[in-house]
Parts: C-alpha cells; structure tokens; sequence
C-alpha cells in the first residue's frame, strides 16, 4: 500500500450472538400471528413455562326477583273482606282477629292497626304511613260501593223475627228468643255494642218459668198493688221487643221510699250499670242514649222543653243528625231509640205530649226497710232466676201478641199488644189488660190533679156528691173560701174556667166528668159527675142520658136547673136565674 493512498475502514456491527455463538439461545421465529393470540392468565413473561390449563365452568346466571309491591297487595288482600254500611254513613270490615269476629270501622284507628300488623313479618312489608294512606283511600272507596246494610244493637234487637239480647261479651254471644226456643249464640253479620258501658251479663237461669222469682223480686221493694206489680212486669218483658215502643217508666214517691234503689235494680235485670247524668246538651244526651241499653235519670225536679222533647225521640225510635267532623257534606245519625226509667219526689210540670209517653208509678215508703247490703245480696240470687222467666216469657208472648188490637186507652198502642198477650201468658184473660190500662190511667190523672191546689180541691168536693150543677164564677168563689192554701189559684174564674177547661180530660181520667151548657147572664152553666157514682157510665142516678150530655150543651142547660135542685151542696147559686 502506498503512503499516499488513503485508507478507508468500513464500520461492521457486531451483534452478541456472532461474538458468543455458544453462549447464545437462538430465539424462534416470530409468528405473524402472534397478536392475534391470546395469552392465558397467569402465564410469567419472564419465563418460557405455561401453567397447566384451568378449566372455566361457566354458571348460568339467574334472573333477579322483582320484589313484590306490598300496596298491591294489601289491597288485592283487603278486598276480599266483607264491608257493612250503617245507615251509609259509617264503613266496618269484618276480621277475624285471635278467632274472634269483629266489625272495625274502616276510618278508626283499629282497621289501620290490623293492616299494620297483618303485613308487619311480612317478606314484602312492613307498611309505611305513606303506603297505608294510600291503601285506606282505595279501600274506603271500594267499600261504599260494594257494602251491604247492617243493623247495631246495644243491647235489645230483632234479626229475621228474632229477639236479641246482647250479653256484652267479645265472643258475640247474645240470647236469642224465637217462638219455638230460648238459647244463646251468635246473631250473625250485626253489630254489637261492647264498650265501657256494656257490663257482661254471665247469669241466667233459663230452666225458670212461670212469674214467681220475679214477683219474690217486686216484693224485695215493697210493690204489693197488683196494677203497679204487673205494669212494671210487663214494662221489662216489653224491653226485648226492641221495635216497640215502650213507655217510659216514671216513679215518683217521698225521699226514701226506695225509688233508686228499684230504678237501678229494673235496670240490672237486662243492662247492669250505674244511672245516667242528665245531660242539657242535646248532643251529649243523644250520645248517651245510643251507647245505652236502658237509662236511668234519678231524682230530677224539672225537665226542660228540650229535653222532654228528645225523650219523646227516645220512645218513638227518633235520631239526632249531625255534621260529621271536617265535612262540609256528609252527616252522622245517632240513634235515640233506648227504654227509659226516670225518678223524682214529685211530678214536675210536664207538656202533655211527654206526659201521654209515661207510666207513672207511685213508689211508697216502706213498712219493713232492709239495709242496701241485705238487697244486693238477695238480688244476687234474684236475677239468673228473673231474668230466665221474662226470656220464656218473651217467648211465649212472641207467639201470640200479633193477634190483638190496641185499645186506644192510652198512646202506647203496640204495647196493648204486649200487653194482653201477657195476661194471657200468665193464665189470665187478655181482657184483664184493659182493666189495668183504666186503673192505672186513673192513678196517673188524680196524681196528676194532685199537683194543682183547685183541681185537687175540687176532685176533693166531688168525692163525697155524685153531681153538682154551678157556674165557673159560683164555684171559683166557694173553693176560695173553703180551701186550706189558696196561693196557686187563678186570679180570677175567668182563669179558673181556662183552666178546668184545660185539664178537662185529666179530670175524666181521675172520675170527674165536666159538661158545659150553654151561657146565661152570668156564664156558662155546668156540670160535674163523680164517674164513681154512674152504675154503668151510660146514666146519671136521675135517670138522664150521659152520652148525650155530653155532646149536646142545650141538653146540659135543660138539664141544669133540676139537678141544681136536688143536689144537697149549696154553691150559694140563685135559683132566680134559671
């Protein structure tokens, strides 16, 4: 090589491999398709070792329950209950509860309980407040239309021609009196009255018959008159036949004289629980005579207009109505329908319409008086035996008391029914009933005219003559001057002739006839008959014709002035005038 040539050195790489062949590990060829692969999990990218293969078992996948709607189904549940409407204004559903039937009140705070707790372990509940709103919205709905009617008792009703007696016990069991049988059971889809004011009855001897427990009964209390015996007898019996009206019991008698004591003793007969306060506001009193089986008011000395008129709604089935609360619309009737037993030392004034629904008993002071202790306990054993004789009683008077009349004697037409099937049931004749009716009339009219000083001095005049002839103004002036206490007379006869005139039919009922004639110079003329001394109430002892006195005034003057001759009272009337 020459100097001046110039050498070129070619660079050449060298890789490990051509420098340490031997040490070297060729690696394989790359496979195109390498990416397209995939490498098993687990496998080390540092090392040339594949784990053996895992085999995958895929599970099938199940689907997720979808969790069940628990409004619908309480709702689907609620439905399938059965719904009572009473009188279209209060909703019960009947449950079951602990084996029991029960009618809840749909809008009461017991149906949402039993919802809660039916759906409280329940996989889909419990229920929320928001969800039970809801239900109760589509439930109340439901209910007014797909409801049936149902009745309530409280303690005395009639289902299918039945008698029922409600015991006050949870398990609904009632006496039930038809015409073949008396026994105890349950009287179906009705409602039953069991609240605070509901004592159970748990004694009853039905193998009693016949009336004598219940007259050892009435003697306990010193009844001994045989009108006031069977009257109070027949007010008890009347008691079961709940769509009957009947009077209310009034008794009347000194301090004393055990009328409490018997008031409250009639009352345990059928509904044992304490006297009622008289209420003077309307509400509060119809309350208590919805939620009562019999009310007993003791020892008032006045009744009110208002409230004498609502104890007329008691005895002729009335109700008190309502707005119900938070409604504009929608009312609440409230039944007044219950018997009713009253008591005071005397009669107070009442208005006529009031006085015609009583039966008043006079209660007198006893000969032998027995310690409340000694009472109690004989009425104790009293009471099964009592109240087994009236349910036979009922049931023998059931059969029969459609075949009579009312007699028109009195305003208690459907109890003359009761009544004369009563006497019948006892082996008397049904006519002893009208006999009973006129004797107790007349005891009720002189106790009546007893409370007037110049009608009680003038029944008192005509009880020793047969018949007076007078003038209002002759008569007014003689009383003045014989009677004791003159302070409650009219002022005048002009009054004094109102008022003869006005108790006229009282005075009939006590065995005082009044007939006016016609009017002279100084008035009308009239005439009093003492009832008692007519034989047969068709003539007078002078041989006149009463029915037509009575209806014909010329008659009474034509007839006047004989009579007024050959009375032996002296009325100071100058005969000049006649």
């Amino acid at each position: 090589m020459r100097d001046d040539e110039e050498v070129v050195l070619e660079e050449v790489r060298y890789t490990a491999e051509d420098l340490f062949p031997d040490y070297i590990e060729k690696e394989t060829p790359i496979d195109d398709d390498l990416q397209n692969k995939v490498q098993p999990q687990g496998a080390n990218p540092f090392l040339n070792v594949k784990p053996p293969a895992v085999k995958v078992e895929e599970k099938p996948q199940k689907k997720s329950k979808k969790k069940e709607n628990i409004q619908v189904k309480a709702i689907t549940y609620l439905k399938t209950l059965k719904y009572f409407n009473y009188k279209n204004s209060v909703y019960y559903a009947k449950v079951v509860e602990s084996g029991i039937e029960k009618y809840l009140d749909i809008s009461s705070g017991d149906f949402e309980a039993f919802i809660l707790e039916s759906y409280m372990s329940d996989p889909a509940g419990p229920i929320s407040m928001m969800n039970l709103k809801s239900i109760l919205i589509v439930i109340k709905s439901y209910a007014k239309s797909n409801s049936s009617p149902i009745q309530s008792i409280t303690r005395f009703g009639v289902i299918n021609g039945e008698l029922v007696w409600n015991l006050g016990f949870q398990n609904r069991n009632c006496v039930i009196i038809n015409t073949d049988s008396v026994r105890i059971g349950s009287p179906g889809d009705v409602l039953l009255v069991c609240n605070e004011k509901t004592k159970p009855i748990e004694k009853i001897e039905f193998s009693s018959s016949g009336i004598s427990s219940c007259e050892m009964f009435l003697d306990l209390f010193g009844i001994t008159y045989g009108v006031e015996r069977h009257w109070i007898l027949m007010t008890l019996v009347s008691y079961l036949f709940a769509e009957i009206s009947t009077p209310i019991l009034y008794l009347h008698g000194p301090a004393g004289s055990g009328k409490t004591t018997l008031a409250s003793a009639l009352k345990a007969v059928f509904d044992p629980n304490v006297g009622e306060f008289l209420h003077n506001n309307a509400l509060e009193l119809a309350l208590t005579l919805d939620r009562s089986g019999i009310v007993f008011f003791d020892n008032f000395s006045s009744l009110s207009n208002s409230i004498s008129d609502q104890f007329c709604l008691s005895y002729s089935s009335g109700s008190y109505t309502k707005k119900r609360n938070y409604s504009d619309t929608e009312t609440i009737e409230i039944s007044m329908k219950c018997p009713l037993i009253l008591t005071s030392v005397t009669i107070p004034r009442l208005n006529q319409d009031f006085k015609a629904r009583c039966a008043f008993i006079k209660i007198e002071p006893k000969q032998v008086l027995k310690s409340e202790l000694e009472i109690k306990s004989e009425l104790e054993l009293l009471l099964p035996y009592v109240r087994g004789e009236l349910c036979n009683l009922a049931c023998t008077i059931l059969k029969n008391y459609q075949k009579f009349q009312p007699l028109g004697i009195k305003r208690h037409a459907d109890f003359d029914l009761i009544g004369q099937a009563y006497f019948e049931a006892i082996g008397f004749s049904s006519n002893i009933y009208r006999q009973f009716l006129e004797a107790l009339k007349t005891s009720e009219s002189t106790e009546m005219v007893k409370r007037s000083d110049p009608l009680n001095d003038l029944l008192l005049l005509m009880e020793t003559h047969q018949v007076c002839a007078f003038t209002m103004s002759e008569l007014y002036n003689y009383l003045l001057a014989t009677s004791d206490d003159t302070s409650n007379y009219p002022i005048n006869s002009a009054n004094f002739a109102k008022l003869i005139k006005n108790n006229a039919p009282l005075l009939y009922n006590a065995g005082l006839l009044i007939l006016c004639g016609t009017k002279k110079l100084n008035g009308h003329q009239y005439i009093a008959v003492n009832l008692a001394s007519v034989v047969d109430r068709t003539s007078l002892i002078l041989n006149y014709d009463l029915e037509r006195l009575k209806i014909d005034p010329t008659y009474v003057s034509e007839v006047f002035p004989k009579i007024k001759a050959a009375q032996t009272l002296s009325l100071g009337i100058p005969t000049d005038l006649f």
